[in-house]
Formats: C-alpha cells, structure tokens, sequence
C-alpha cells in the first residue's frame, strides 16, 4: 500500500479536528508499469475512495482508467507524495510533482494536462466550501 497506509491514517483524521486541513499531493501509481497520476486534495480519505469508484466503474481519466482495466485494481497504490499546510502552495507543488515524474506524458503518466482550470484562489475556494460543509474553521487567508 501506499504511504497513507505506513504513516498516516490517525494523523490525517487529526487534521479534521485540531486544525486546518492540510492539501495532499497524491500519485496514483501502476506498480507494474511506474506510471503515475498526479493529484491533490484537502480531503486525502475521500478522494482516495472518489478515485477508486470511479476506477471500479469505468469512470476515470481515460489512460488512467485503460491501464486499471488492463492490470488490475491489484497493480495499483495510493500514495501520499507530499502535504502542504497552505491551499496556495498545492497546485505548485502539484504541478512540481507532475514535471518530475513526467505524468503528461504517455509511458509515464495518467495526467492529461498540467492543472486544468484550477486557479490558487479555485483552490482556496474549494478548500473554504469543503471546511464550511465538516464545520472547520477556515483559517487560511
């Protein structure tokens, strides 16, 4: 399994509670292959399982899901790249992650584009709806 998994489940839900989210940049990795998809979150639990829905139904990002249908759910890990505190910092540090392990293009990655239509400021909108809807207060500014 991923690093979730090895190092951070129980911390993670901490974050709920005691203070501000932190953004999660996340791989979704073939393990056969070494492609990866490249993402992120403010809410790492439910994306993971956001992913693996939509993967069991046939309803991803269409190279990401081609390889799945082709290896099995059982080649693929989630992993937690990187954390970042501030919602500004995640599509930075995304992209980062994406230029490193080359996830535009094929061979090496699921992503099909750098960052579609995501802005720092749609990132930190998303991050104030979603602590609004869990009742966490919003301190990022």
């Amino acid at each position: 399994m991923g690093l979730y998994d090895a190092q951070g489940g129980r911390k993670m839900n901490a974050y709920r509670w005691n203070k501000a989210p932190p953004y999660t940049i996340y791989a979704i990795r073939n393990t056969k292959t070494g492609e990866r998809y490249v993402g992120s979150t403010c809410d790492w639990v439910n994306r993971r399982k956001s992913h693996r829905y939509a993967l069991r139904r046939g309803k991803s990002n269409k190279r990401l899901q081609a390889s799945w249908d082709e290896h099995g759910e059982g080649c693929f890990s989630f992993e937690i790249i990187e954390v970042v505190s501030k919602s500004s910092h995640a599509l930075a540090r995304e992209k980062y992650w994406m230029n490193k392990f080359r996830t535009m293009e094929p061979g090496y990655g699921f992503n099909s584009t750098a960052l579609p239509n995501r802005t720092a400021q749609g990132a930190r909108d998303h991050l104030r709806s979603f602590c609004q809807r869990h009742h966490i207060p919003y301190p990022i500014k």
